[in-house]
């Protein structure tokens, strides 16, 4: 699951919710990001650096 947000930094209850209760992998993307995280195990990255890695 990803999970995109302008500026806030903090894990959305959602995203949370279906990670931990069906094992989903997730992520947030976040545009305006200093550092990248890990947060109970939900990858927190920066826009740019997400968009890089996509092959397309």
């Amino acid at each position: 699951m990803i999970e995109v947000k302008n500026s806030d930094h903090t894990v959305n209850g959602g995203l949370r919710y279906f990670h931990e209760k069906y094992k989903l992998p997730a992520i947030q993307v976040v545009k305006d990001l200093r550092y990248g995280k890990v947060d109970n195990g939900i990858e927190i990255v920066q826009a740019l650096d997400f968009l890089k890695t996509l092959y397309l």
